[in-house]
């Protein structure tokens, strides 16, 4: 009779964990994909802005002889 009662009373405990723990999971699982999704977006947006940026142009070489202050 008492292994009987333990018995029931580890099921009333464990089976509520069980269903709390399939809860958290199940968040845990919609806010990662929710995660994965914010960084492609915003990795896809930096992309765009790179292509955005002008490539650089080089610095003007100045020629010998033809320095502003020489006169």
């Amino acid at each position: 009779s008492g292994a009987l009662l333990t018995t029931v009373a580890g099921l009333l405990v464990a089976m509520p964990s069980l269903i709390g723990n399939n809860l958290i999971i199940a968040q845990m699982q919609e806010i990662i994909s929710n995660m994965d999704t914010f960084v492609e977006e915003f990795i896809s947006s930096l992309r765009l802005e790179e292509t955005k940026i002008p490539e650089p142009r080089p610095a003007a070489t100045e020629l010998p002889g033809s320095s502003q202050g020489e006169n």
